[in-house]
Parts: C-alpha cells; structure tokens; sequence
C-alpha cells in the first residue's frame, strides 16, 4: 500500500495491486493501531516476564528443598547413634471363647469360635481341649473344628491363648462342656 498526505491528520491509501481502490484513512486511527499493536507487544512481554519469574521462584524452591536435603545426607565416615528404641508393647491381648457356651451338650464336630483382639495385633491364637493342643490359629476369624467322636464322654475345659506380635499371652477363661 502507499499514503499519500492529504492533511496533517488524513492521508490517502492506494493500493499497489488495484490502482482503482482508493481510501481515506485518519492518521490517528493508525497512531491508534500502532499504539495497540505497542500495547500487545507490551502485553506478551510481560506475560513472558511473568512466567520466568513463576519458573525462576520454582527453581529457587527446589534448590531451598534440595539444600535442606543435603543436611540429611551422611558422609560414610560418619557415625549416626542409634535410633532409640521402640517402645515396648506391654498391653496382652483379649481372649474368650464365644462357642460353645457354658456346659453346653456337644457331641460330633463341634466348631470353637474365639474373639481375640489387642491394640498392636494378634500373632495367632491355640485351642486346647482338656491341656491338650487341638490347634493354631493365626487369621480370623479364629475358628477350629473339635471332633468330639474321640473324647471320652463327660466334662471337657477348652481353653484359648492369645498372643500379640510382641509376644504377650493371654488366656481364657476355661470353658467347661459336655461330651
């Protein structure tokens, strides 16, 4: 395109293409368009300026974590103490026989159900029938089978021993049923 000046304010469009289409255009529409296009560029610029200062605070965190890393890193030479100890597990587990209930008549396979519970965990849980190990338990529900068939008939005492993970032992108290 090319301007011809017709005034201080107003200057005349050709086109380089088509001589036939001429245009008045306001010089201050173009001061305005320049002023935008300024203005656009500015824009951007500080968009951009922005975003390095976002990456640039997120580097300076990751070199703040990195540095505060470093402090917990050991030399081979050196010699940490000890970690303290634990603290020790001093509470035994719960333990009671739900079933068979007391003095109950059995006879064939009965089922023995056991609640067990403690605050750490429990390790397993042994039946006995008359201080006899019937048998061990280590999920629950804690469950076993008692084949009565081979008991001599009368009174029997199952009792349940709980033992945690750190090795605490609890006992029911003795149930006493009939064969």
């Amino acid at each position: 395109m090319l301007y011809e000046k017709i005034s201080d304010t107003k200057l005349r469009e050709y086109e380089v293409v088509q001589n036939t289409n001429e245009t008045i255009i306001d010089a201050n529409d173009l001061l305005t368009q320049k002023r935008f296009m300024e203005n656009e560029k500015l824009r951007q610029w500080e968009q951009y300026s922005e975003t390095i200062k976002n990456h640039e605070r997120a580097i300076d965190d990751i070199n703040a974590k990195l540095a505060l890393a470093k402090t917990y890193l050991v030399e081979p030479d050196v010699v940490l103490p000890p970690p303290p100890a634990p603290i020790p597990d001093v509470t035994p587990p719960q333990v009671f026989i739900q079933s068979p209930l007391e003095l109950d008549v059995v006879s064939g396979m009965v089922t023995i159900q056991v609640i067990a519970t403690d605050d750490i965990g429990i390790e397993d849980v042994n039946v006995e029938v008359d201080k006899n190990p019937l048998g061990t338990i280590t999920a629950a529900p804690y469950t076993i089978g008692w084949d009565t068939s081979k008991e001599i008939s009368g009174k029997h005492s199952i009792v349940a021993i709980a033992r945690d993970m750190s090795g605490n032992i609890t006992y029911s108290p003795a149930r006493i049923v009939v064969v």
